[in-house]
């Protein structure tokens, strides 16, 4: 089954083992953010440009969740999630996904990263439905199965990603 192989490979690191090398490669964070600290700052500030460097900075916080870098990863998270409501709770980044429900899914991935199933899971707590995108609607749902596999919990393990394969076969069978 290739949702039980998808959990076997959570235990051994998940989705972090593809970035690892990111961090090593921008050291103490030089580089991350330098090209964006003054976007969002200005009132002219295009809502789109605001969306991408929301996203990037949703990136970094990932890439220093991986190696377990607790205090960069939700700086990040941080300043990315300021930029989301800033934009408000209407606003959705076409290329993206961007937006306010997208960077309450990114904190679970960012608890499950962390290896922390309770931090995980308090950032679970909305609805699914509020993620405009189908693919990542399923995404967030295989991440919250991640919290419940380090909760030890297999019977929501498979609950959740039954309801991920339901919502979208393709995300659910090749994304997770």
């Amino acid at each position: 089954m290739v949702l039980a192989a998808r959990l076997g490979g959570w235990q051994n690191g998940g989705d972090c083992r593809e970035q690892r090398g990111l961090v090593a490669f921008h050291g103490e964070g030089v580089g991350t953010t330098s090209l964006t600290d003054d976007v969002g700052r200005d009132a002219d500030t295009p809502d789109d440009w605001s969306g991408m460097v929301g996203a990037l900075r949703a990136e970094n916080a990932s890439t220093y969740a991986c190696p377990g870098r607790h205090g960069e990863a939700w700086r990040h998270w941080e300043s990315a999630y300021g930029i989301a409501r800033k934009l408000g709770p209407g606003y959705r980044h076409v290329q993206t996904s961007f937006g306010l429900p997208v960077m309450k899914a990114n904190a679970v991935t960012l608890g499950v990263d962390l290896r922390r199933g309770g931090e995980a899971m308090q950032g679970a707590d909305f609805d699914p439905a509020d993620i405009a995108s189908v693919p990542r609607r399923a995404r967030h749902m295989i991440e919250v199965a991640r919290v419940h596999a380090l909760q030890g919990d297999q019977a929501a393990v498979f609950a959740m990603l039954d309801q991920a394969e339901r919502t979208a076969p393709e995300t659910a069978r090749f994304n997770g």
